[in-house]
């Protein structure tokens, strides 16, 4: 997973880790940051909702979540 490509479109989006967290049912931003800085892998579950909370490409989550950083 890229994860510096996944905080660069978050960044763009004008989200934060709280918004994701909160898109993503976590308690906390904390859960969330171990996404982006690659601690916590993601489900296939988790991705599809990351990737419509922050209105990803086709190309966008091809190059997030099946390309290594």
């Amino acid at each position: 997973m890229n994860t510096q490509l996944l905080r660069d479109i978050r960044i763009s989006r004008k989200k934060t880790q709280a918004d994701m967290a909160k898109a993503l049912g976590y308690a906390n931003k904390s859960a969330y940051c171990l996404i982006e800085t690659g601690v916590n892998k993601v489900t296939t579950d988790t991705a599809s909702k990351i990737a419509t909370e922050l209105s990803m490409t086709r190309d966008e989550k091809l190059a997030v979540f099946l390309e290594e950083s």
